[in-house]
């Protein structure tokens, strides 16, 4: 796969990887890498469309981070089945598009969580990403 486990470029990374793995076999780390103009629920969406890691110092996190990384593990564990065993759909292409969306389903199609993140711009690191989940119809 990579060492590289910026977020914003993982996007890239983790889209060609899912074209030959599925999703259970991708390492995806949450890392204090860009942890400067990246946000870290943008890092834990990223790392979310594979087998979830936390790499990150922890002992660094603040407290407001240590509960932020507890509701997005608490989320993760609830759709981990759709993630690493359902199906993935690629609906747009952070290769070539400002945006990218990536739709996950079940095998028998009763659940879908979906991601929606905008490409963190090199030169404008103010860039937000947003995210939202198709399952519950509502903004994470």
């Amino acid at each position: 796969m990579s060492d590289n486990t910026e977020a914003a470029a993982r996007l890239r990374i983790q889209e060609g990887f899912s074209h030959i793995f599925p999703a259970n076999t991708m390492e995806a780390w949450v890392t204090d890498m860009g942890q400067e103009y990246l946000s870290l629920e943008f890092r834990f969406h990223v790392s979310m469309c594979g087998s979830l890691g936390i790499g990150g110092h922890l002992l660094r996190w603040s407290e407001a981070q240590r509960a932020e990384a507890a509701r997005w593990i608490a989320l993760y564990k609830e759709i981990r089945p759709i993630i690493q065993f359902g199906d993935l759909y690629r609906l747009r292409s952070p290769q070539t598009h400002a945006f990218s969306a990536v739709q996950y389903v079940s095998k028998d199609r009763s659940e879908g969580f979906s991601l929606l993140s905008v490409r963190i711009c090199p030169f404008r690191p103010t860039c937000r990403p947003f995210t939202c989940a198709a399952r519950s119809r509502k903004p994470l």
